[in-house]
């Protein structure tokens, strides 16, 4: 069975038995809801990441392409 870490924040959506809509789990580089979703096989090899979905700020604060 492959290893998979997840990050601290998330520990505590791990018993919730569905993927949230905040919470991106790619298999190497793919996303699996453009696989197969939840019940995307893996293998002993294959590399599991999970990240948090990172939202907010404003155009605002952008000046030329460039952060204030």
């Amino acid at each position: 069975m492959p290893k998979v870490k997840i990050p601290t924040p998330l520990r505590q959506y791990t018993g919730d038995g569905k993927l949230r809509s905040f919470v991106n789990v790619y298999k190497g580089d793919e996303d699996i809801r453009y696989l197969d979703g939840p019940e995307t096989s893996v293998s002993e090899s294959d590399e599991l990441s999970i990240i948090p979905s990172i939202a907010g700020g404003s155009a605002e604060g952008v000046v030329e392409g460039r952060c204030r």
